[in-house]
């Protein structure tokens, strides 16, 4: 938080792309095996295409959030 996410919502609020205070709900930081920055996402902008299979009893329609304690397991993990 404090060496990604917080620098990011402070350079977005001074930017006037978030308010202040900015509500957050959650944070990715992708980082490159090829040297270049990381790419910090926040709320909505926070994704992953994962292959997984749910715990019975569990159902989602597509475009639902999925909770880690949701899912049974899974596969594999793409951004």
């Amino acid at each position: 938080m404090k060496f990604w996410v917080v620098p990011e919502i402070e350079r977005r609020q001074e930017a006037g792309a978030l308010p202040k205070p900015a509500p957050l709900r959650r944070a990715q930081i992708l980082f490159f095996a090829e040297g270049r920055s990381p790419l910090v996402r926040i709320n909505e902008e926070v994704k992953i295409l994962a292959r997984g299979k749910l715990k019975p009893g569990v159902s989602k329609r597509i475009g639902d959030a999925i909770y880690e304690d949701e899912v049974e397991c899974y596969i594999a993990a793409h951004n």
